[in-house]
């Protein structure tokens, strides 16, 4: 039995319907996969693959009173706007209760220290397992 259909099995049944996702990522095949795992999950989520447009929807939809829960980002985006810490502080002083996670290709690219641990809750190397992610997102 594929991963995928093995998630698709009542993932969420006690867990985190609520949940609000914003994710970052500049990859077309990542983001299809990202929409099937939150379909299969039944979360709410958005889609963007800039750091720019992720501020945007974060700020457009904390205005309307309807905040993220949580944050994936991919740490590495090509042509980005700022650094991840950037992005992740700016919005972490709008909601600081944002879950972050972050999922990178490249771990070794990723700081360590006080600041990363404060500012990111979980990180997770690619390729992500569906059941890891969705078990991330329905443990938090």
């Amino acid at each position: 039995m594929s991963e995928l259909m093995m998630c698709s099995e009542n993932q969420f049944a006690n867990g985190n319907q609520s949940q609000s996702v914003l994710i970052v990522d500049n990859d077309d095949l990542i983001a299809d996969y990202y929409q099937i795992l939150m379909e299969i999950g039944q979360l709410d989520f958005t889609l963007v693959k800039t750091q720019s447009d992720a501020i945007r929807s974060f700020l457009d939809h904390h205005s309307r009173g309807e905040a993220f829960s949580t944050l994936i980002m991919e740490w590495c985006l090509p042509g980005k706007l700022d650094s991840p810490f950037s992005v992740i502080k700016a919005m972490k002083a709008v909601n600081p209760v944002l879950f972050v996670l972050v999922v990178t290709g490249a771990p070794h690219l990723v700081p360590k220290g006080s600041l990363f641990d404060e500012l990111v809750d979980v990180i997770l190397p690619k390729p992500v397992k569906p059941s890891v992610l969705l078990n991330v997102l329905k443990q938090r």
